[in-house]
């Protein structure tokens, strides 16, 4: 996305900004490791910068299909408004110890291998 002086890139890490004079400024980090990365920047009619923020998981439950578990184990998507979870978890195989036929329990918005406590 461009103004009249800048260029603003998502670069697979975070936002930068290109100055005309070819300099770069870091603006901030984007959780990227995920399923869906951060996308489409655009400047609002208001001048503000916006962007498409992705997710680590398609439903909230890091799982044996999140192939990046292995690299990044501790990541998970964080709501973005506090909840109160419910106590259901999900078992699946944990192919971060390599054996496929030992299962694991996780909850949502949590690391993988780590169970949601029920409320009270």
């Amino acid at each position: 996305m461009k103004d009249d002086d800048n260029i603003f890139v998502n670069d697979g890490v975070g936002l930068n900004r290109v100055r005309r004079d070819a300099s770069v400024q870091h603006l901030l980090d984007l959780p990227v490791q995920g399923d869906h990365n951060a996308d489409h920047i655009a400047i609002g009619k208001d001048g503000m910068l916006y962007w498409g923020q992705g997710s680590a998981t398609n439903s909230g439950v890091v799982g044996e299909d999140n192939g990046w578990i292995k690299t990044s184990p501790t990541y998970h998507d964080i709501p973005c408004k506090d909840v109160t979870l419910s106590g259901q978890n999900f078992t699946s195989g944990n192919p971060i110890t390599g054996d496929t036929s030992k299962t694991t329990v996780t909850g949502p918005y949590l690391p993988f291998g780590t169970a949601a406590l029920l409320a009270r």
